[in-house]
């Protein structure tokens, strides 16, 4: 476990590292097989599972395994439905993903 630092003033509790600033407390750890950075150490856990060897949820229409539900539930929406149902409010360009759709409205706002 890798820990990230964001701001000089922290305190050490052994496995990773408290940040303070104005009396928020921010963690941050980086994954070792990857690097992905989370914010606290259950989502750690979490990220943790989608490198694991067993896939224990299967797609029912192509077969591709995942290790977290939420994965297979999301591989299921952006890959195999057709429903697009959300909406850039500028250019009303649809998106599969409420993800994509946001990144695609920040940029848009950058541009003008």
């Amino acid at each position: 476990m890798e820990i990230v630092q964001e701001n000089p003033i922290r305190k050490s509790s052994g496995l990773f590292q408290v940040y303070l600033k104005d009396e928020e407390v921010k963690v941050q750890v980086a994954c070792q097989h990857c690097s992905t950075i989370c914010s606290s150490i259950p989502q750690l856990n979490r990220h943790l599972r989608s490198h694991m060897a067993t896939k224990d949820f299967i797609c029912s229409m192509c077969s591709r395994g995942f290790a977290r539900k939420h994965d297979l539930l999301r591989h299921e929406t952006s890959i195999h439905s057709t429903e697009r149902p959300y909406e850039c409010p500028k250019c009303s360009r649809r998106f599969k993903r409420k993800d994509a759709a946001k990144r695609h409205c920040n940029r848009q706002i950058k541009l003008l």
